[in-house]
């Protein structure tokens, strides 16, 4: 506005003094400007469909030109047009969807009555109460008391659970039945954005649901110890059902701050854990700077800790290197006097077993007989006269 009032009054001086904009080369300046600015801006974005377009279409309709079309249509076109692909031979049944999350989100209980007598009714309820919670509760459960029909709160009680968590974290005793409360508690998806991942956690906490990865992540990004002591807290717990979490949190953390992973091992006390973080340290640096890491490598005692650092090293260049990986592997069992083979003795009154695990070293065995077993051979057998090549202490 302020610039076309700058025009405007540069007109009106031109003409006042005799002399036109097209003498002076500053007042050129301004709309050629606004020419170069016109000729920059992208231009609206506008459909070239209709629906004669839409009813011609022979083959599957391209979401990515629907969902354009969609920007400006209204509701009585949405009509016609769902009408047009419910009624052809071979649905699209990815475009009907995509045009009744449309639909709903303008006017539900149009696209709600349109599909009550097609495959598609539920979808729109679905749809309904993704962008309309309240209303599409009230109306579910009016129809739930007056007919008697359960296929709708079904469905919106599950929708809620998936597009609205803090919506049923704030009604779920709202819910007539425990069957409703159940299917809300399968559903429920967290919102792994939110500013505080804690009030989901202490919400699936507090009704016996399992806590997911993601959620834990989330959480520890925001507080990593508080994360990591949760997971160990769940882990005595619940034994197995957590195993893994305070890997894939340590490896989530790592993608994000590397530095966070002194933050996780200065707040445990598990050695294994401990162990298991410096891995992961490691392989990080690896992917770095490949010769830091074989420096750091240098002076480690024999260790399963170092045998799994070898066999990460071993691993970098297994696609890019396979000599020198499999070279690596190599020293790997020069230097492991105690094998790969790892053992958990369980003692009891009566009885006495072990349990064996599968180690890195092994894993990454496996893959060389597969992969690479003439190099791997080659590597590792004696030959005559060398002293230095030794196959040793394989599984």
């Amino acid at each position: 506005m302020k610039l076309l009032f700058t025009l405007l009054i540069s007109l009106a001086l031109g003409w006042l003094t005799g002399k036109h904009l097209g003498s002076s080369q500053k007042s050129t300046d301004i709309p050629q400007a606004l020419e170069e600015k016109k000729a920059s801006t992208p231009p609206p974005l506008v459909s070239s469909d209709s629906l004669v377009s839409f009813s011609t279409e022979s083959q599957l309709i391209p979401i990515e030109r629907l969902a354009l079309w969609l920007l400006d249509a209204e509701p009585s076109e949405i009509a016609l047009l769902f009408d047009d692909l419910t009624s052809r031979p071979n649905q699209d049944k990815i475009a009907i969807n995509f045009l009744i999350n449309a639909w709903a989100r303008q006017d539900p209980v149009a696209a709600i009555e349109a599909t009550k007598d097609t495959d598609f009714h539920l979808d729109s309820w679905e749809a309904f109460a993704r962008h309309h919670p309240d209303r599409s509760f009230q109306r579910a459960q009016e129809l739930l008391h007056k007919a008697d029909d359960h296929d709708p709160f079904h469905t919106v009680i599950a929708s809620l659970a998936k597009h609205h968590p803090s919506w049923i974290q704030t009604h779920l005793d709202d819910l007539p039945s425990d069957h409703f409360k159940q299917v809300a508690l399968r559903n429920y998806q967290p919102d792994l954005h939110a500013d505080n991942p804690q009030e989901s956690i202490d919400f699936l906490q507090k009704n016996g649901m399992r806590i997911k990865s993601e959620l834990l992540v989330s959480l520890g990004k925001k507080n990593p110890v508080k994360a990591l002591q949760l997971i160990e807290e769940l882990q005595l717990r619940h034994r197995n059902q957590y195993n893994d979490q305070i890997k894939k949190l340590a490896e989530a953390l790592a993608d994000e701050d590397p530095s966070l992973l002194d933050v996780l091992l200065a707040a445990t006390n598990s050695p294994k854990t401990k162990e298991m973080i410096e891995l992961i340290k490691f392989q990080r640096v690896l992917e770095w700077d490949p010769e830091a890491a074989a420096y750091l490598l240098r002076d480690l005692p024999e260790s399963y800790s170092k045998q799994d650092k070898m066999a990460a090293m071993s691993r970098h260049f297994l696609k890019s290197d396979p000599q020198k990986s499999v070279e690596i592997f190599s020293q790997l069992l020069a230097q492991s006097s105690r094998g790969l083979q790892r053992g958990t003795d369980i003692i009891s009154e009566h009885n006495y077993s072990t349990y064996y695990k599968t180690s890195p070293p092994q894993m990454l065995l496996e893959d060389f007989i597969i992969t690479q077993p003439e190099t791997l051979i080659n590597a590792t057998l004696p030959r005559e006269g060398d002293s230095t090549r030794t196959h040793l202490n394989l599984p």
